[in-house]
């Protein structure tokens, strides 16, 4: 019965926390200099170079050819404060100790400095100081986000357009730091001791890309409509430590990774857009992204706080499959023109030898674009772990800090509750010098996007508030454009009453796949729901956080 307990909770704590490689929850508003600027209200307004990704409708009020690179640089500050103290052997849930207990003295040998010295868990490796946990931060470099588009106004009623896109998110989070010990490097160490964090995650690196192509059609002057189509690319790394028995000493924590890529992400952007009057444009937009169902490895390491690692085992053939949200948008903008609007921009922009877009021809625009994305349908993820073929039951068996082999469940469902978002971005541009200078203002409101109680480091869709701003400056038919953006989200305190996100343990894990009838190794179902309980909670405490975006843009509108 051990053997088989032990065996279910190393591999589904493996993936207590994936991130998402859809990026949704650290993707903020907007991918695009310009529209970064403007508080990410871009999809009404044409001439700007990421109709492809927002509305590529507006492909056919180009006016001409015209190539953007851009790239944002994302700096993520977010900390999670999680409640309680560190255990001693795992006796108490985090978050019911109150304090030090009198009758036990710390573990001097780890409670005395800072450095992480694996040797003091030798001959005791489930001794744990009861000291409180430190605060965990994100430690990760800032995400670089590139997007190269040409766009091409091929005829008064066509434009085309081909780009490399990515979704403005962050690539890069690691909570709590890493300590190098004769040849073993530790990672996710904070103050000498396990991050608090590392039953949810210590590392991820994700990375979601999309070359597409697009199409913008009008049928009559103040209508048009258009299309995109992209087959993106995406790679997950995640890192996080899982338990072989429920408890939060340090004895059977293994510490677990997983990478896995998918090659084919289908992604389509649909629109349509109206010119009412020659001041208004009226838009709509819907986006569809399927989503991840990525080949991988997953490698466990038992005994990964001794000096020596006891097992490492790889298994092939994994698989992760993520759903991922669709897309909603509707936008409205005003502009203030200097000129009539042309129904040919290109030729005129022959006639005139200047670029035609709203920086030339308009005195200032205001847009309004609300954007409702439908997360609800991200209520978990599923792992698929490779058979082993030297088995005959095709499982996997990994010895842990107890010294038994433990066999290794083949599939796991991973809940995450997201629910759906609604954002308002509201931002407008006004010409100082109409076809030389353009400065821009915008803000921006998103709802929280994950179910109380859900919270974890992986996914941060809390209400969030933007306040952005930019500039551009064109020099011949080369625009050079800046913007800044500052996003805060509102502190969030996850009380244990609320917490739903428990620790990966025997007790409810075993019992879980028997319910789902997927006993292991000839225990019948009738024996998995029973006496089994919950691991600690892990996701109480408190989660700040807050995005600095800052972007750089270059075009050249083509004569």
């Amino acid at each position: 019965m051990t053997k088989r307990i032990i065996g279910v909770v190393l591999a589904l704590g493996i993936f207590g926390a994936p991130a998402g490689v859809q990026a949704g929850g650290v993707e903020f508003p907007a991918a695009g200099t310009n529209v970064l600027g403007r508080g990410g209200a871009g999809f009404a307004r044409p001439g700007d170079g990421m109709a492809l990704l927002y509305n590529p409708a507006n492909l056919a009020a180009e006016s001409g050819l015209q190539l953007t690179l851009q790239a944002h640089a994302a700096f993520y500050d977010a900390c999670f404060q999680r409640d309680g103290t560190y255990l001693r052997h795992g006796e108490t849930p985090a978050y019911e100790t109150n304090g030090p207990d009198p009758s036990r003295e710390p573990d001097a040998r780890v409670q005395s400095g800072d450095e992480f010295n694996p040797s003091a868990f030798n001959d005791d490796i489930s001794g744990i100081p009861d000291r409180p946990m430190p605060r965990v931060c994100n430690s990760g470099p800032p995400s670089v986000i590139p997007e190269l588009i040409l766009n091409w106004r091929v005829h008064e009623m066509v434009g085309v357009s081909i780009g490399f896109v990515a979704p403005a998110g962050i690539a890069h989070t690691k909570w709590g730091g890493s300590q190098r010990i004769g040849d073993r490097r530790y990672r996710g160490i904070v103050d000498g001791l396990p991050a608090p964090s590392r039953y949810n995650l210590v590392e991820s690196q994700l990375l979601l890309a999309f070359p597409m192509v697009g199409v913008g059609f009008a049928p009559h002057p103040r209508f048009r409509v258009g299309a995109s189509f992209g087959s993106g690319f995406a790679r997950a790394h995640f890192e996080n430590v899982t338990r072989a028995r429920r408890g939060e000493d340090f004895a059977n924590d293994i510490y677990t990774t997983l990478d896995a890529t998918d090659s084919f992400v289908p992604r389509i952007v649909v629109s349509a857009h109206a010119v009412p009057h020659d001041n208004l444009d009226v838009m709509a937009s819907f986006t569809w992204t399927d989503g991840i169902d990525a080949d991988g490895t997953v490698k466990l390491e038992s005994g990964y706080y001794r000096e020596a690692i006891l097992q490492t085992l790889e298994i092939p053939n994994s698989r992760l499959v993520a759903p991922a949200p669709w897309q909603l948008a509707f936008g409205i903008r005003y502009a203030d023109r200097v000129a009539p609007r042309p129904v040919d921009a290109r030729s005129v922009s022959r006639l005139s030898d200047r670029v035609e877009d709203p920086m030339s021809n308009e005195r200032f625009d205001i847009e309004l674009d609300v954007v409702y994305e439908r997360n609800s349908n991200v209520d978990g993820y599923r792992v698929d772990l490779g058979a082993n073929p030297d088995s005959a039951d095709g499982l996997w068996d990994i010895i842990a800090d107890t010294g038994i082999p433990a066999p290794v469940p083949p599939s796991l469902n991973l809940v995450h509750n997201w629910k759906d978002t609604l954002s308002v971005r509201l931002g407008g541009d006004y010409n100082v010098m109409p076809g030389l200078l353009a400065i821009r203002l915008g803000a921006s409101f998103e709802t929280k996007g994950v179910e109380d109680g859900y919270e974890q480091l992986d996914f941060l869709p809390f209400m969030r508030f933007g306040a952005h701003l930019g500039l551009t400056l064109r020099f011949g038919r080369f625009d050079l454009s800046l913007a800044y953006a500052h996003i805060q989200q509102v502190a969030t305190t996850v009380s244990p009453a609320d917490a739903r996100i428990t620790q990966v343990s025997a007790d409810a894990s075993y019992g879980e796949l028997c319910q789902q009838g997927t006993c292991l190794r000839g225990y019948p179902p009738s024996t998995g729901p029973s006496n089994f309980g919950q691991g600690t909670v892990v996701n109480t405490g408190r989660y700040t956080s807050n995005f600095d975006i800052v972007s750089l843009g270059l075009s050249y509108h083509f004569q």
